[in-house]
């Protein structure tokens, strides 16, 4: 565990965090006990300033736990709780570290919104992935989840097409123009710069 004053976590999620992989039961003793599954709890690293926040669920999927994910969903956890500070969900964190198994459970299982952005930028599970070159999770969101393609975000219209290009990932391009029914088309809000400009450009 975290020194004290560095963390204000709850226990679940101080467990879900710090446990071996393969010690489920003792995230299971906490629920059992009675545990929320739902309490938010500040993290204030070292050197950070201000605070983030986090709660079981969204470190379940950080941590690449489905396992963990599945035994909160079915205690009642909700799969679209978002933190407070970014709005990030347990979904955005999957697709953004590449948990496939993870991000398919949340939106496959448990009923999570593929399309739940963030309330900062308003960047999407999708856009994270695509900007991140995970292809399987932008298919997992894309063809099973049945994502927007053209969600873009709040703060200048970018979509995962639009950044997947601007990245240079072609086959995360490709999909979302060819499969997933992106507009190749749609530009920035800002300054209007399209993916076909920006790929050219590149």
């Amino acid at each position: 565990f975290l020194p004290a004053g560095e963390r204000d976590f709850s226990h679940l999620a101080a467990a879900i965090m710090d446990a071996p992989p393969h010690r489920l039961d003792i995230v299971e003793a906490f629920i059992d006990a009675g545990a929320s599954v739902s309490d938010v709890g500040l993290y204030r690293g070292e050197g950070r300033q201000g605070t983030d926040t986090f709660f079981p669920l969204f470190i379940a999927a950080q941590e690449n736990r489905v396992d963990v994910a599945r035994r909160l969903i079915n205690a009642g956890a909700n799969p679209n709780q978002a933190r407070t500070d970014t709005g990030a969900t347990p979904t955005f964190i999957a697709a953004q570290n590449g948990h496939i198994e993870v991000t398919r459970f949340l939106c496959s299982e448990a009923g999570a919104d593929p399309n739940q952005g963030r309330t900062d930028v308003g960047a999407t599970p999708t856009w994270i992935a695509a900007q991140n070159g995970h292809i399987e999770i932008t298919r997992v969101l894309g063809s099973e989840a049945g994502a927007d393609p053209n969600q873009a975000r709040t703060n200048d219209g970018a979509t995962p097409t639009y950044v997947a290009a601007y990245e240079g990932h072609v086959e995360i391009t490709r999909f979302l123009c060819s499969e997933a029914g992106a507009d190749p088309n749609q530009a920035l809000t800002d300054n209007g710069t399209t993916p076909t400009f920006i790929a050219a450009k590149q």
